[in-house]
């Protein structure tokens, strides 16, 4: 496969694996938001020995959640870039209306013209 290629499809993939996990990451950020939400609502009614026996999203928790996601799309990424050096990918041929075509060009022309240049085999 063309690595230009193979490198193209590795690039679009990565952005959308990593797009998805950095929206896994701004979820885990709402849900720490929300909990400490909840803590400060009951910060006036429950003493706060009890209340810290509640809070089970500490910071702590947090970050190590925050990197095992970090971690689990780094080895995707990384799994996906290992098994696609063990494939080869071929393009189809261009085809216009079924019938394979070399090379297509179109150009446009000061008249409103349009030349297209290309054979049709």
């Amino acid at each position: 496969m063309d690595e230009k290629v193979k490198g193209y499809i590795l690039d679009g993939l990565s952005r959308q694996i990593t797009s998805f996990y950095k929206d896994n990451l701004k979820l885990l950020e709402e849900i720490s938001f929300e909990h400490n939400q909840m803590l400060e609502k009951f910060s006036d009614q429950i003493p706060k020995p009890e209340l810290n026996k509640i809070d089970y999203f500490t910071e702590n928790r947090y970050n190590l959640y925050r990197k095992k996601m970090l971690d689990m799309g780094n080895d995707i990424i990384r799994d996906l870039k290992s098994n696609f050096d063990k494939i080869d990918v071929e393009l189809k041929p261009l085809t216009l209306n079924g019938l394979p075509v070399k090379k297509v060009t179109i150009q446009g022309s000061m008249n409103g013209k349009i030349k297209v240049k290309g054979k049709i085999i």
